[in-house]
C-alpha cells in the first residue's frame, strides 16, 4: 500500500503534468495547425504560417482578412493587415484594378507585372507621400476565378519584406 508520501508525491507530479499541458496550450481550444486551410467565397487557400492571426470573413464571404501586429526595438506595436478578396466577375476586378492603380497628390503609385508562384500577377505599390504607410496589391485570375490581395503596411519595415512575400506565394500557390 502507498504512505501519505508517496500519494503526496503522486498527486503533485499529476497536477504539474495538467499545469504543464494547460501551459502549453492543450486546454485553450486555440488550433495549433501552423497551417490551416481558410476559405473566400467558393475557394480555398493557406496563408504558409503561423504569423498571420485570422480576423474574419465579410458578411458576402467574398473577403477574408488577417492581421499581424510587430514592433521595432520593443516599442508601440503597428499593424500589418491582409485581405484578400474573390470577385464574381471579371469587370468587378477589373475595376477595382483601375481604381487602386490610379494615382494622386497624395500618393506614389507604381504598377509591375511579377510571377509568383507561374501565376502572372499585377502588382500596385502605394506609398502615402505625407507618411511611411505603404499599401501593396496583387491581382490575378486562377482557375476561372479573379483575385486580390490588399496589404496595408502601416510604418513599413523593410525587415517583414521576406515574410510578407512568404505569404503572398504561399495564398496564390495554394488557392483554387
Amino acid at each position: 500500500m502507498w504512505d501519505f508520501s508517496q500519494k503526496l508525491l503522486f498527486a503533485i507530479i499529476i497536477v504539474l503534468c495538467v499545469a504543464v499541458y494547460g501551459y502549453a496550450g492543450g486546454f485553450s481550444g486555440v488550433n495549433t495547425n501552423p497551417n490551416p486551410e481558410y476559405h473566400v467565397s467558393d475557394s480555398t487557400f493557406k496563408v504558409g504560417s503561423s504569423w498571420w492571426t485570422f480576423v474574419n470573413s465579410s458578411s458576402t464571404n467574398d473577403s477574408v482578412k488577417f492581421t499581424n501586429y510587430y514592433s521595432v526595438d520593443w516599442g508601440v506595436p503597428y499593424e500589418i493587415t491582409l485581405l484578400l478578396t474573390q470577385y464574381t466577375d471579371a469587370s468587378k476586378f477589373e475595376s477595382k484594378y483601375q481604381n487602386s492603380s490610379s494615382s494622386s497628390d497624395n500618393y506614389d503609385v507604381k504598377t509591375e507585372n511579377k510571377s509568383i508562384a507561374r501565376i502572372q500577377v499585377r502588382f500596385i505599390n502605394i506609398t502615402n507621400t505625407r507618411s511611411n504607410d505603404t499599401f501593396q496589391d496583387y491581382f490575378f485570375q486562377k482557375n476561372g476565378k479573379y483575385y486580390s490581395i490588399h496589404l496595408e503596411l502601416n510604418d513599413y519595415e523593410k525587415f517583414y519584406e521576406t515574410a510578407i512575400e512568404f505569404t503572398v506565394k504561399s495564398i496564390i500557390s495554394t488557392i483554387n
